[in-house]
């Protein structure tokens, strides 16, 4: 599930400034989840469909990263919509309708915002804001380290079945659930540990000095286009203060 999203491309969202993209990001986030009525919502959602056209990234794409997500959400949340929200089931059904669409909405920007923001863009944009670039470093590592350790847990998992290991959540299986973890904890932790150990010693060959009080950063790309995504997302973030 933690894969690499990051799709490299040359639109309009991917020439887009670090901290624009963090700045909508932060705008559209509670938008979406907490302050939009219903029709706020749609004009949201619409927008959100117009930044996945000009990101480029394509439909099919794009589908293929957030269908798992939007299936598993509309299912659980309809569930609990059905089952413990007040009302009849009319009006059950259309709450669960419009909470699928927010999390639906927050889904996709997340990982919109993964396909078009380099790694590299982290530390950058860290530096720009005058922060001690250990921190962008340390950031834009975990963020590569994510698929690698999925993977990793993925090996494990196999090595771990290959040797007749049986993993299961049922009732029955709760007696051994903590040899079981306790099997795939730890070599995952080692091999983190490995992984890491190995990627501070690149570090420091390449000479990489993490107490050094300077390093040279690229000038801010703030453009026409920048200014633009940022209007409209406080625009939609005010219009949706207004509509109570």
């Amino acid at each position: 599930m933690f894969e690499q999203l990051y799709l490299e491309g040359g639109s309009v969202l991917h020439n887009l400034d670090f901290w624009t993209k963090v700045l909508c990001l932060l705008i559209l986030v509670p938008v979406a989840a907490f302050v939009a009525s219903v029709w706020v919502l749609m004009l949201v959602s619409l927008y959100v469909l117009l930044l996945i056209v000009l990101s480029k990234v394509g439909p099919g794409t794009f589908w293929k990263h957030v269908r798992l997500y939007y299936l598993l959400l509309t299912v659980a949340i309809m569930t609990l919509s059905l089952v413990f929200s007040p009302g009849d089931l009319s009006a059950r059904a259309v709450l669960g309708i419009a909470l699928s669409v927010r999390f639906a909405v927050l889904t996709s920007l997340g990982i919109l915002f993964s396909m078009i923001t380099d790694p590299m863009e982290i530390p950058i944009g860290l530096l720009r804001a005058k922060a001690p670039h250990r921190y962008g470093v340390v950031m834009m590592a975990a963020f590569r380290m994510m698929p690698l350790i999925a993977s990793k847990v993925t090996t494990v998992v196999e090595v771990q079945r290959a040797r007749g290991a049986r993993f299961s959540l049922s009732l029955r299986a709760l007696p051994r659930l903590a040899s079981e973890l306790t099997s795939l904890v730890v070599p995952l932790v080692y091999a983190t540990l490995e992984t890491s150990i190995a990627l501070s010693d690149t570090l420091l060959a390449r000479g990489y000095d993490p107490d050094a009080r300077s390093i040279t950063v690229p000038p801010a790309s703030v453009g026409k286009r920048d200014i633009a995504i940022a209007v409209v997302s406080t625009a939609l973030l005010l219009l949706s203060a207004t509509s109570y």
